[in-house]
């Protein structure tokens, strides 16, 4: 899967949800799937319950400095991606430590579920860096927006 300008860009216009903080417990465990290759985060996988709500259906990357994260609820399907926070830059809708958690939707209007799951994930990801487990080395939105162009 290759990241593509214009999810760079899509990423630009995520803006700041003004829905209330999803008080995010860890993640727990969905009957379990076979999982391919090395996993990113460990006990991050496919199948697994993020804050009891959403289930993550796949797990890419690192691509490209970043990595996609494949969602859904119910029937609604989504991606977030995990990029190097930048302080400096565009803030994702979801931050832990060192990491920001962007909505990938074309360029439209974020959805609260898909901000929630965003910010969900970023408190799963923050615990995960608290324990000290290792964390994938990625780039942060801007170096991925120049690498794009």
């Amino acid at each position: 899967m290759s990241l593509r300008r214009r999810d760079v860009v899509t990423w630009l216009g995520v803006g700041a949800l003004a829905a209330p903080a999803l008080a995010a417990s860890p993640a727990t465990v969905a009957p379990a799937r076979q999982v391919h290759g090395d996993l990113p985060f460990r006990s991050l996988e496919p199948g697994m319950s993020l804050a009891g709500v959403w289930t993550i259906d796949a797990i890419h990357g690192p691509i490209e400095g970043a990595i996609a994260v494949h969602l859904s609820e119910g029937e609604q399907r989504f991606r977030l991606n995990v990029l190097k926070r930048d302080d400096a830059g565009i803030p994702g809708v979801g931050q832990s430590r060192s990491l920001s958690v962007y909505v990938c939707n074309s360029g439209g209007p974020t959805r609260e579920g898909e901000g929630q799951a965003a910010r969900a994930l970023a408190a799963w990801l923050d615990h995960y860096e608290k324990t000290g487990l290792p964390v994938p080395t990625l780039v942060t939105l801007r170096q991925h927006s120049t690498a794009q162009l």
